[in-house]
């Protein structure tokens, strides 16, 4: 008895480590938007002002000293301005690859979009949340 309870879990131990591969063709699977060069950077972009945010938590419940909160902050500030202008040489460059003629989508009235890389806006929005871009206008 306890051998064919041995030999069960053995069975379906293999079975749960090889099931990702009996699925199918993985290279059929299409790419979201963070399998991109500009998702994978906006991604870095969300953790690093995340990471910002929780350092300035830590900070004001008196978990790190002013040295050591003034020395990550601007790591992370570091890191975080050189993501937005990797982000701003892709779409640049995107841009420059679209075609001349490319009609540009139409836009529903009343709706609010950032002027700089076409991303919705809210109502309250200071600022652009997919390129920090300031929002202009009636605010």
């Amino acid at each position: 008895m306890t051998e064919l309870l041995l030999v069960l879990l053995a069975v379906v131990s293999v079975a749960f480590c090889f099931r990702p591969f009996m699925r199918g063709n993985l290279h059929q699977m299409a790419l979201s938007r963070s399998d991109t060069p500009i998702g994978r950077l906006n991604q870095r972009k969300e953790t690093l002002l995340q990471n910002i945010a929780d350092l300035d938590f830590e900070y004001n419940m008196g978990k790190l000293s002013e040295e050591d909160y003034s020395t990550l902050r601007g790591n992370l500030k570091q890191q975080a301005m050189e993501t937005l202008e990797q982000i701003d040489l892709l779409r640049e460059s995107n841009s420059m690859l679209a075609p001349k003629g490319a009609p540009k989508p139409q836009l529903a009235s009343g709706a609010s979009f950032c002027s700089k890389c076409g991303t919705p806006l809210g109502t309250e929005d200071r600022f652009c949340s997919a390129c920090g871009a300031r929002v202009s206008g009636n605010r």
